[in-house]
């Protein structure tokens, strides 16, 4: 469904500032049907990369861990390379929850995002 996460991260990226010019357009009242719509495609877009972000990074970490038990990786180069991908991992697990989380509330709660 979606090309490499460093393309869509960028496209994401790239969204951040339209995200923030339809957030202040619509700071000052009610949001008309066509700007709560691009508001909501942005912010998809957004959640969905983020979790294709965190879902390459737990397929990377089992990797690590299955090659670091099957001895493939041992001693302090092992350890260090499982630290990071979990790390990693935890850190795309963390993002994909707090763009989720603006996502809901602007679909769930009507609620504007505060940032971005």
């Amino acid at each position: 469904m979606w090309g490499h996460s460093s393309d869509i991260w960028m496209l994401v990226t790239n969204l951040g500032d339209h995200i923030a010019a339809v957030s202040r357009m619509c700071r000052g009242g009610m949001l008309s049907d066509e700007s709560r719509r691009l508001l909501e495609d942005l912010w998809r877009t957004k959640m969905q990369a983020a979790h294709e972000r965190y879902r390459e990074a737990a397929v990377q970490s089992q990797s690590v861990m299955r090659k670091q038990q099957e001895g493939l990786l041992i001693g302090a180069d092992g350890f260090h390379a499982a630290q990071k991908a979990l790390r990693e991992e935890s850190a795309a697990l963390s993002e994909y929850r707090r763009v989720l989380n603006i996502f809901t509330e602007l679909l769930v709660g009507g609620r504007l995002p505060t940032q971005e």
